[in-house]
Formats: C-alpha cells, structure tokens, sequence
C-alpha cells in the first residue's frame, strides 16, 4: 500500500503515484515502513495508523530534528532524527525497534520520481554490465573514404556509482588498402589486410536516469597488430600504437536487464610502418557511427 503525506496541517492522502505531486528544493523526504500494525506520532502529535508492509511519505518535509514515536502491541519505540534539504531519510519501524538511515540527493530524486509513478533506470552500484557493439558507418576524416573501416567491440565494466562505469574493451578492428594508402602520398593503394586489436580502457557518464538517456564516453588503449603488409611484403605495418576514442551516445532501456545503445565516435588509430628504406608512424583519425546491445541489471524498486 503506498500513501503519500504532506507535512504538516491539512495531510493529503495519496493511494496512487501522482504525477501532479510537487517537490519543494528546499526541504527534504521521508521514508517510513512499517513492519508491523502500529500507531505513528511525530514530534508527539498523531500522524496515522500503520499496518503492516505500509510505506509512507512525508513529502516536503521541512529541514530539522523531529521525534518519530511507534506504538505497536502496547509497545512504545522513539527515534529522533534529521530531516535535510533535498535529502532522503528512510525510517523501519518493527515490533521492538526503529532503525534510521540517510540518503544521497540522487535517492532523493529516485524516490520523488517513483512518487511520479517514473521508474528510475539508474544501474545499481557495484553491478557489473556488458556492451557490445559494432560500426554501422565510418568516414575516414583525412581522405573522406566512406565505410573503409570495419569494427566490432565488447566491453565488460562496473558501476562505481549511478551514473558512472568504468569498463575494460576489446575490439577487433580491419582497415582496407584505400584507407591506409591514402594517409602517406607515396604509399598510396599497397596495403591489404590491415587488422589489429584495440585493448582499452573504458569510461562512460550517463547524464539521467530516464528510460532513454544520452551518454559521454572515452576509451583509452593500445593496438596490437594482427596483420598488415603489400603483396610484395617489402612495405609492411609491424605493429600497433596508441589508441583514443571519445564519443557521445544514447542508451535505451527495454527492459530490467536488456538496452540498446548508439554512438557517435572520434577514433585516433597510431601504427609504425616500414619500408625499404624507412620506418614512419601513421595517424588514421576517422569517425563512426555504432550500434550495441546491453546487459545490466537495474537497481531494485522498493
């Protein structure tokens, strides 16, 4: 059973989320659950009467120290505690006792967004998640080669905290003799099969906890050459260097635990390339167009 109360005089009873409910910046919210059938007073005034599993909200609370008083079974429980701005406050009240605990600002806004009858999509902390994706488009931005590079990437990571992961990647990379040829005048169309395998290091930000939400993202790495020679194996890429991509993307919730996400993405591709009588670096600086699916599971709803 969900009840919604205004503080203070004039309490309004709400058995439904309620998208018309407005929160008030400067105050605060407060949780209470009930274990088990009681009467409820704060700061020694009669607030209501609690059955068991209830949950209720003091929505708009205003900031400061307050009495919760819980009289169950001819049993009496008092807790003081501190309701803050913007801040969430979740108090348990059982046959024998009362615990408290605080809550961040992003609870906060959780809980008001629950009250809106949203569903908050925030990952839970220290879960772990999986995204992999593969390149739909690439423009190579030197020479203006339109889908000359070929990619697919999975990355495995972690949420440190709603909002934020950080993830470890690989990607399996292949670039056409157009591409290459084009980066060094008198190389021009000799390289055939250039293929090489990015390991980075991946950080990304989600900027809501909607359904449908944008994100920053930034991969750094090193490749390790696969393949890279001409016909004539006189002139050869031996191995990989470093490797950068940001971008920017969005990710959509289909569901508790499957989302599909699309990026826009800046890769800077470094290789040492040899010849008779030479040996060069070579920056590849190109854009792509991605599309994945994801494996995360949510944080719970209470």
């Amino acid at each position: 059973m969900l009840i919604l109360i205004w503080h203070s005089s004039g309490a309004q009873y709400i058995t439904e989320p309620d998208p018309s409910v407005r929160f008030d910046k400067k105050k605060g919210l407060v949780v209470l659950y009930s274990q088990a059938d009681g009467s409820l007073f704060l700061n020694d005034h009669f607030l209501t009467e609690l059955k068991q599993n209830d949950t209720v909200y003091l929505a708009n609370i205003v900031p400061g120290n307050y009495s919760a008083r819980f009289i169950s079974a001819g049993t009496t429980r008092e807790l003081m505690f501190d309701a803050d701005t913007l801040k969430l406050t979740e108090l348990k009240f059982f046959d024998d006792s009362i615990s408290m605990s605080a809550g961040s600002k992003n609870e906060f806004y959780d809980r008001a967004n629950r009250i809106h009858g949203k569903k908050f999509y925030y990952g839970r902390n220290g879960c772990f998640y999986n995204d992999t994706h593969v390149a739909l488009y690439s423009f190579e931005t030197e020479t203006s080669d339109d889908g000359a590079f070929n990619s697919w990437t999975t990355i495995n990571g972690y949420i440190i905290v709603p909002g934020f992961c950080i993830g470890l990647g690989i990607a399996y990379h292949h670039l056409n003799d157009q591409y290459l040829g084009y980066n060094y005048d008198y190389y021009v169309n000799v390289y055939q099969d250039v293929s090489y395998i990015p390991v980075f290091l991946d950080i990304r930000s989600y900027f809501s906890p909607r359904k449908v939400t944008p994100f920053l993202k930034l991969d750094l790495g090193h490749n390790f050459l696969v393949s890279g020679k001409d016909e004539s194996d006189y002139i050869y890429v031996d191995k990989g260097k470093v490797f950068i991509s940001p971008g920017i993307g969005l990710k959509i919730y289909c569901s508790d635990l499957v989302q599909i996400s699309t990026a826009f993405e800046y890769s800077f591709e470094q290789f040492t390339v040899h010849n008779t009588y030479s040996t060069r670096n070579i920056s590849n600086n190109y854009l792509k167009f991605t599309l994945g699916i994801g494996f995360q599971k949510n944080r719970e709803n209470h």
